[in-house]
């Protein structure tokens, strides 16, 4: 999936792997708008394996926002589990890359007690780190796993 400069780009990822094990090239688009709902619709329908998944390249677009990253029931094939995401660098402390907080990662379980990650997550690339990066709607109950490279 390519998007062409300048513009306003909105990729709808609804449904069962809908845009899984994909590479979406947001280019220099003023917006790329990505929703992801559904089973594995913006990551990988193997949680076993951390090769595969979908990836964003969005670090030339001006904004970047990823919305939902949910799924209606399964959790042993989130929505966004292997989501790798270049980010756009800040321009002058304003962040340009959202991701929603109240997302699902990577593959969860949970017993009585505890609620763990298994595998998967959100792979993060970021020039500078956490100051390119805002968490929407974050979700304290939610367990955001994966990685963050600058």
């Amino acid at each position: 999936i390519r998007s062409s400069t300048n513009t306003i780009t909105n990729i709808n990822c609804n449904g069962e792997d809908a845009c899984a094990n994909s590479e979406i090239n947001c280019g220099a688009s003023k917006e790329c708008n990505i929703d992801c709902y559904g089973f594995a619709s913006c990551g990988t329908p193997d949680p076993t394996d951390s090769s595969l998944g979908t990836v964003i390249n969005g670090q030339d677009a001006k904004n970047l926002t990823i919305t939902q990253c949910k799924s209606s029931t399964d959790q042993l094939h989130p929505p966004c589990n292997q989501l790798t995401v270049h980010c756009p660098q800040a321009d002058t402390g304003t962040k340009r890359c959202f991701l929603p907080g109240g997302g699902v990662y990577g593959v969860i379980t949970t017993d009585d007690l505890n609620v763990k990650t298994i595998s998967g997550g959100i792979n993060i690339i970021a020039s500078n780190a956490w100051n390119d990066i805002a968490i929407v709607d974050y979700d304290p109950d939610r367990l955001i796993a994966g990685t963050l490279s600058c």
